[in-house]
């Protein structure tokens, strides 16, 4: 049965409409690059910082694609104590608010863990600038789906090069490391609100082309439940599995990570042009 309560703007969209985003303090890593129509913007996961594609974004500026990342508050170079500013929902409309400030347009959004849900709220708030998105291991409400034989699994699964263990077992030590720091935020993300948020603004993906990546071995992100909650709202996606790869695939396989992105990008705009051109 369909649900009319999810055509309705949450309190979220709702906010946004009134919202007043500073965004003057942020830090903005900003490549050029020879393309003029398309720009990508990545969002990074919980505990991380944009520098953890750095990788990824050298590749992009090969290909000649101008890129905008910034660290959000409570994360790298943006220290931020304020439990107000360290919400997901004020995530995504700092991240809108960067977008609309800086006149950005066909934006290729990319968005790790965190950043991917907080990628597809962008998308939900300011779909019209938003012209694909790709999503690494997104946080939805799947991430409460733990069964035993997925958790086992991945905390025994190791690079099969290189013998070691995915980095699992590290984002848990960090993020003990500095609870205080990141407890209101973890609070935040597990809320109901949060959820209710990012649920809706998945429904709202509908046709937008959506690149759908997971490492098989992710832990935090259930892979299998995961694409069959995202598939029932979006009807454009491609979604790639990467194989000896954990919750980071452009971490732990960046070679085929990036293939699948540039491959993806490109068969999008060359349908892109041909739908503009009928």
């Amino acid at each position: 049965m369909h649900d009319e309560t999810n055509e309705r703007p949450t309190s979220f969209q709702e906010e946004w409409s009134l919202a007043s985003i500073d965004t003057s303090y942020l830090q903005p890593y900003y490549q050029k690059g020879w393309r003029r129509k398309y720009v990508v913007v990545f969002v990074h996961g919980f505990t991380s910082n944009y520098q953890s594609h750095q990788s990824i974004f050298y590749k992009l500026k090969r290909h000649g694609y101008k890129y905008y990342a910034f660290n959000l508050p409570g994360h790298g170079d943006n220290q931020n104590e304020s439990e107000i500013n360290l919400q997901v929902d004020n995530y995504a409309k700092i991240v809108s608010q960067f977008i609309i400030q800086n006149n950005l347009k066909n934006v290729i959004l990319i968005g790790h863990s965190m950043g991917g849900a907080i990628a597809v709220m962008v998308n939900a708030l300011i779909g019209d600038h938003i012209s694909c998105l790709i999503l690494e291991d997104p946080l939805n409400k799947m991430v409460f789906s733990f069964k035993k034989e997925r958790i086992v699994n991945a905390l025994t699964a190791r690079d099969p090069q290189t013998g070691k263990r995915f980095g699992f077992l590290k984002w848990v030590k960090n993020i003990w490391k500095n609870k205080a720091e990141f407890k209101p935020l973890l609070k935040n993300i597990i809320s109901a609100k949060t959820t209710q948020d990012t649920d809706w603004s998945y429904q709202q993906i509908k046709d937008k082309p959506l690149l759908l990546i997971f490492g098989k071995n992710d832990l935090l992100i259930p892979p299998k439940e995961s694409i069959e909650y995202i598939v029932n709202h979006a009807t454009n996606l491609e979604v790639r599995i990467i194989e000896n790869a954990g919750h980071s695939p452009h971490h732990d396989q960046p070679e085929l990570y990036f293939a699948y992105i540039i491959d993806f990008i490109k068969r999008f705009k060359k349908q892109k042009l041909l739908r503009d051109n009928f």
